[in-house]
């Protein structure tokens, strides 16, 4: 049929095939946890053409400008401080505290390069970065080249990402009941009952309903950011 096929075990059949249970990846020997997940996902990734990075905010004295997937607009200077808006056009993919070690998740972080880089300033002063009125980072003098703004843990665009991925989580585990627990392995009871297609339906409604408004979570917005002594 010539459909495209991505091999997504060919990086994981040397961990899933050693004689005992992978701790970091495979626990219980069968089942991948979220480390073991971000290594499959990664084929997949690199298979779309995925984003290499967010992109960059450059500042500049009086300038701040965005490369690849950053706009920056409405630039504002005045003593002291520099403001601008700042949009992203995707979200950073959410990695899980817990799957954040391996080659899967340097490549990860690769994906969520998100950086602002301060080439001049006015002064000598210490900075703070507030982003849509809440401070997210205090930069010094000799760090201003380089703010990895993807490893904020409470900035928006990472919250948003979690959130989304946490909806996700939840859709599959209400997916898999509709599939798995009322079709699969349905008990015998189950199959004597009217309600059981009808809690499938219904299940199935609200997976197909929670995806098209994860499609809308997924949105990025316009960020209101602001560089002050």
């Amino acid at each position: 049929q010539k459909v495209p096929v991505i091999d997504l075990f060919a990086g994981f059949r040397p961990f899933a095939e050693q004689a005992a249970p992978n701790p970091v990846l495979i626990p219980d020997g069968v089942h991948p946890n979220e480390a073991g997940h971000l290594l499959l996902a990664a084929p997949a990734l690199r298979a779309f053409a995925s984003p290499a990075g967010l992109g960059v905010i450059q500042v500049d004295g009086n300038k701040a400008v965005g490369a690849k997937a950053v706009t920056v607009s409405k630039v504002s200077r005045k003593t002291g401080q520099l403001s601008f808006s700042a949009s992203l056009s995707f979200l950073p993919l959410f990695v899980p505290s817990n799957a954040r070690q391996g080659e899967a998740y340097k490549e990860a972080q690769q994906w969520n390069a998100f950086d602002l880089q301060i080439k001049s300033w006015a002064s000598a002063k210490t900075l703070r970065l507030v982003v849509d009125g809440r401070e997210l980072a205090v930069i010094p003098p000799h760090k201003r080249a380089h703010t990895d703004l993807g490893a904020l843990p409470d900035a928006p665009w990472n919250k948003a990402s979690a959130a989304l991925w946490r909806e996700a989580q939840r859709r599959f585990d209400l997916h898999s009941t509709s599939w798995r627990t009322l079709g699969v392995d349905v008990s015998d009871l189950s199959k004597t009952l009217d309600a059981t297609p009808l809690a499938r339906h219904s299940l199935h409604l609200w997976a197909k309903e929670a995806g098209l408004t994860m499609r809308t979570l997924a949105q990025p917005r316009a960020y209101e950011m602001t560089l002050e002594e």
